[in-house]
């Protein structure tokens, strides 16, 4: 089995909400987190990760991987969120649905090899277009 977890805890994959906007100052009442605290996933298997966000901009919702704080985040995907349906996905084994308030992230087949789906899976919100 495979953990998700938005708590820090040793040998889990964490899942972390953060926001960074593209217009500093246009920030105020923004907000997005975790929909759970913690997932559990198998191997082989499918596993989703869902993040809440408020904001008044129409957002590019972005979901990255971080392994180690020695390495920089990996991209995964961006979505467009409220109702666009722009959308970035390199790797077909990765999914994203978006709603006026959340984003969905699905990670299909989890990889026997957990070193490829571990580290830190984190979403960011940013106000790319309108």
């Amino acid at each position: 089995k495979i953990h998700f977890s938005a708590a820090s805890t040793h040998h889990l994959i964490h899942l972390m909400a953060s926001f960074s906007p593209l217009f500093p100052g246009l920030t105020a009442g923004d907000s997005i987190s975790p929909d759970q605290d913690q997932l559990t996933g198998t191997e082989g298997k499918s596993v989703k990760m869902k993040c809440n966000y408020q904001t008044d901009y129409t957002p590019w919702l972005y979901w990255y991987k971080h392994d180690s704080d020695l390495q920089a985040p990996q991209f995964i995907l961006r979505k467009g969120g409220k109702g666009s349906t722009s959308e970035h996905i390199p790797d077909k084994r990765y999914e994203s649905r978006t709603t006026d308030t959340s984003t969905e992230l699905t990670i299909r087949e989890l990889y026997k090899n957990l070193e490829t789906d571990m580290g830190l899976l984190f979403k960011e919100e940013g106000s790319g277009f309108q």
